[in-house]
């Protein structure tokens, strides 16, 4: 079993701190209900747009109130599906976004700890770890789909030293992003203050939405892990988890774990607030963003294509997290 956690604090300014999620391989069987999520809220779905059974269409989601590390699963008829656990918490004052990948087939394309230099890759486990790093590097810009030009590279990423890679997307289209600063920054800090935390390292992205940062020590030495930050006119000040220390909880893998970096428009957090606020049991929880809230996307892990038809459940069995699906 692979366990690593992802970061996919996608957190648009929201800073509902999704921290990170770890990957799993399904075993092929049904498993154990560790706990729930929502079900003991009633919404009205004609006025609100969204529902609290699964995910619609577009597969997107919003979660109010989670816990500080809220894990949670993917389920279709009973039996758990996703690749990564998703782990939210919460910090008021904006909104963040999270992404869970959705493998119904199960199993992991490359064996863990078997791809040579040069050799085809989905993440950092896939790889033989070189002289200086207890895991491999992947060389990838995406997590869903997979980059079908990601390799391992051994020697490239100094001790001491991460060389972080995404892409950029609209969190509604799924449309990449050209020409957008990302900034590196610290989790802690920019959980505290995500406009003014302190940049660790830049990159402006390219024509494809891909960006790349390398940092040394500076990052290394952040104790909770690393996200990037994207600031641009039009959209909320959204933060995407990338990484965070994972050999004995201190030493950072020289790659990211999550690639997916998303933005979302300030009118789409307006206008969803304006839908929720029209329900009596959400509107203590409004508006999205001033009051916390996490955006999140369920996707199928091979194709990034929304998936429809999928329910979240907390392994809190007494948390108190709301689950909304968006109808749409």
């Amino acid at each position: 079993m692979k366990k690593f956690w992802f970061l996919l604090l996608g957190a648009c300014l929201v800073l509902n701190f999704a921290l990170f999620a770890c990957e799993e391989e399904d075993d092929g069987e049904e498993d154990e209900d560790k706990g729930s999520a929502d079900g003991d809220i009633d919404i009205d779905e004609e006025k609100t747009g969204f529902n609290t059974e699964a995910s619609g269409p577009s597969g997107l989601f919003i979660v109010l109130n989670p816990a500080l590390a809220e894990k949670m699963d993917g389920y279709k008829n009973g039996k758990k599906v996703n690749i990564h656990e998703a782990t939210l918490g919460q910090a008021m004052g904006g909104v963040f976004i999270t992404s869970m990948q959705i493998r119904e087939s199960g199993g992991d394309p490359v064996e863990e700890g078997s791809a040579g230099d040069g050799d085809y890759c989905e993440t950092n486990d896939d790889c033989v770890p070189d002289d200086v790093h207890e895991i491999g590097y992947c060389e990838s810009y995406q997590t869903a789909p997979p980059d079908s030009d990601a390799e391992c590279i051994h020697d490239l990423v100094p001790e001491g030293s991460v060389r972080l890679l995404g892409t950029l997307r609209n969190f509604e289209t799924g449309e990449t992003l050209s020409d957008v600063k990302i900034k590196l920054a610290g989790a802690l800090p920019t959980i505290t203050d995500p406009t003014n935390a302190p940049e660790l390292g830049t990159d402006t992205t390219d024509k494809d939405g891909r960006f790349a940062i390398e940092a040394g020590e500076n990052a290394t030495k952040e104790g909770v892990g690393l996200v990037a930050n994207v600031q641009m006119s039009g959209y909320a000040n959204c933060v995407t988890g990338l990484v965070e220390p994972e050999i004995g909880g201190k030493i950072y893998p020289p790659g990211a774990r999550n690639h997916d970096v998303w933005a979302v428009k300030q009118k789409t957090i307006d206008d969803w607030s304006a839908l929720l606020e029209k329900d009596d049991n959400l509107a203590p929880y409004m508006p999205l963003g001033e009051n916390g809230g996490s955006f999140g996307i369920i996707r199928d892990a091979d194709t990034g294509e929304p998936m429809e038809g999928i329910e979240l459940r907390s392994r809190n069995e007494t948390s108190q997290a709301i689950i909304l699906y968006y109808n749409e």
